[in-house]
């Protein structure tokens, strides 16, 4: 194989595109958005038209800024391209005979000879928290650990991949692999310089599990954790960017109740509950998860007071400018005032409310009777009763679910994150409210989607539950 077969190729990512004004000044527009260059002197403007093109390797680049500056120095061009790298507007491939094997995208793309081979003896293992998934038409990997983000372009890159499962030695990898030895080495190079593969030393136990920092972390969890708390240099923003407004319909600000059955709920005087309550310093310093409920139940009108205390809807609100998506005002903060949360009542014992699962409607401040059989809702109960080790069944669980849509609109890929923050809130809300009331309150910290899916019938894609707090009388409380 030639030195000219692989090539280790520079050049602007994929989506972005070069703009020049008629003042000559450059921009580069892409996913990101737009960064601009300037006006370039005549070097570094054709080693840009370079980049957006055929591009090339460090060397090749270099020649292209002489040929075409004399006079600029040659660290205004490696300025450049190192800023392009770390901005995520450049990547690099290794490329076989004009054939693509991988694309790395990172802020240091630019830096160095990536397809170096370790040494034959050093054992290698693929990261944990590496995982692959489609995008677009493209497959990616990528780990929250790494520094690169790698396009797969050849399935034998993929194929080597499922070798590196294991701690294996670079020599038995080569030799394994469907690629030419040259290049499995050069690729495992780029995706050890990447961070996607390991070095494991002779104790055969990867860093990133010896070490409790990651070693504590599940790879799902840190992968999630990682794509809504840190933004990728050349991808889109984080926040409100409202990425489906092209595509899908807005989700209703208010979700249509869950059945026919009705019950209204006493609106109590927020006048006089000012005037009854302890005082928030008292009840925040009281709060307790209290299991143990009172032989006497909770009643209805102790529960439509909690509920409008809590969840009820105060208004519903006109978009804002740019988004066609209604909003309202509830007692508990929402981002971009979204609200995606319902609420469901699993009953098992309350006066004046007859077991089974009840949708609360926040704007009809009313409880809709859920067509669901007893056993599958009991199950609901039992299971609360379990993960939070108490003795008996809560008299209520209050089910908190979540329309995905309404929050994902808005904040794309942010949803799920700001959904789970939101239950939080409420959470703590419903805590104050128990207590300012003298009942107890007890939050549960696992519960079954799946469950609640078959008792619904609800798309879990759409509206799944993502919260479940016990709700009941105080032990003491009066017969």
């Amino acid at each position: 194989m030639s030195d000219g077969d692989l090539r280790e190729v520079l050049r602007l990512r994929a989506g972005v595109t070069v703009e020049v004004d008629a003042h000559d000044v450059v921009t580069l527009q892409g996913p990101a958005g737009l960064l601009s260059l300037g006006r370039l002197p005549p070097g570094l403007r054709a080693l840009i038209d370079r980049l957006a093109q055929a591009g090339g390797t460090a060397r090749e680049l270099v020649e292209v800024h002489r040929r075409a500056g004399a006079g600029e120095k040659p660290t205004e061009a490696i300025a450049l391209v190192q800023g392009l790298a770390r901005a995520g507007r450049l990547c690099r491939s290794l490329e076989h005979r004009g054939a693509v094997l991988l694309v790395a995208h990172a802020p240091d793309a630019s830096r160095g000879q990536w397809a170096t081979a370790p040494e034959p003896g050093a054992v290698l293992q693929l990261s944990r928290f590496a995982w692959i998934h489609r995008e677009g038409e493209l497959l990616l990997l990528e780990s929250p650990l790494a520094t690169a983000r790698v396009e797969l372009h050849d399935g034998r890159v993929t194929a080597l991949l499922h070798e590196l499962a294991r701690p294996t030695a670079v020599a038995a990898l080569v030799a394994r692999s469907l690629l030419p030895p040259e290049l499995a080495g050069a690729v495992l190079g780029m995706l050890l310089v990447g961070g996607l593969v390991g070095r494991v030393p002779s104790s055969g136990t990867a860093p990133e599990d010896a070490e409790p920092g990651s070693g504590l972390w599940d790879p799902v969890e840190l992968a999630a954790h990682h794509r809504t708390r840190h933004e990728t240099p050349g991808e889109a923003p984080l926040g409100k960017t409202l990425p489906f407004v092209d595509r899908f319909d807005p989700t209703p600000v208010i979700a249509p109740p869950r059945g026919l059955e009705r019950v209204e709920l006493p609106r109590p005087e927020l006048a006089a509950l000012a005037r009854r309550d302890p005082p928030l310093a008292t009840v925040m310093e009281t709060r307790r998860s209290q299991r143990r409920q009172g032989d006497v139940p909770i009643d209805l009108d102790a529960l439509g007071e909690l509920l409008f205390r809590t969840l009820r809807v105060r208004a519903v609100l006109p978009p804002t400018d740019g988004t066609a998506q209604g909003r309202s005002d509830r007692p508990y903060p929402s981002a971009g005032a979204c609200y995606p949360l319902e609420a469901y009542v699993a009953v098992d014992r309350c006066r004046g409310l007859p077991a089974g699962l009840w949708h609360y409607h926040p704007q009809h401040h009313a409880l809709y009777r859920v067509d669901a059989p007893a056993e599958p809702v009991q199950a609901l109960l039992h299971d609360a009763m379990h993960a939070s080790g108490a003795d008996e069944t809560p008299q209520l669980l209050l089910v908190l679910s979540a329309r995905f849509g309404r929050t994902a609109w808005v904040y794309g890929r942010l949803a799920h994150r700001l959904v789970l923050q939101e239950v939080g809130v409420v959470m703590q809300s419903v805590y104050l409210a128990a207590n300012a009331m003298g009942l107890c309150a007890c939050a549960i910290g696992r519960g079954s989607s799946s469950r609640f899916a078959r008792i619904t019938g609800l798309d879990p894609r759409v509206e799944a539950s993502v919260g479940e707090i016990m709700l009941g009388s105080a032990p003491d409380s009066p017969t």
